[in-house]
Parts: C-alpha cells; structure tokens; sequence
C-alpha cells in the first residue's frame, strides 16, 4: 500500500513539474502566428506596475508606455505596440490596478 501511494505521489509531483510557467512577455515575443487573445493574456498577467518589454542596454531616444487596467483581455494593446514600436523607441507596459 505504501509503494502505490508513493508512486502515486511521485508521479503527481513529476507532472507538476513539467508544466513550466511562462516567462514574461517580451516584444520580440508579438508574433503573427501566435492568437492576439493569447499575447493580450500574456500581457495582463504582466504584474501591476511598469514592465519592460524589451531587454536593452542601448541608449534610446524616446520612451513609450502603454498604460492599461488588470481587468482586460489585454489584447487591446498588440497590435499598437508591434505598430509604434521602432529601433530609437524603448517600449513599456504599465498596469494599474483597477
């Protein structure tokens, strides 16, 4: 009876840990082939606050923050950010808590 419970255990934990959580979103992740209703999920489980969206230790020209509330799809914003976005633009995402 043992053995079954901890192989019952075991197994739970291994699927537990396949499952990784996703990393936060990034611009470069704003793809054509990923749904619109995904990214814009991704991108409200960003935390409350400012979130870079892109990693970069060049020196930019201008700042850009889309500014949006926690209880949207999110979805609202892809397609503005991929658009705006430029090589001289630093983008980021502020959520508020609504």
């Amino acid at each position: 009876m043992k053995t079954i419970f901890y192989t019952l255990a075991l197994t739970c934990f291994l699927i537990g840990c396949i499952k990784t959580p996703q990393s936060p979103i990034q611009l470069n992740d704003l793809s054509d082939e990923i749904s619109v209703k995904k990214l814009g999920a991704r991108l409200i489980d960003l935390p409350h606050g400012l979130n870079e969206l892109e990693l970069s230790e060049a020196e930019t020209q201008e700042v850009f923050i889309a500014v949006h509330g926690g209880s949207s799809e999110g979805y609202e914003w892809i397609y503005p950010i991929k658009t705006i976005d430029t090589k001289q633009r630093h983008m980021h995402f502020y959520r508020w808590p609504d």
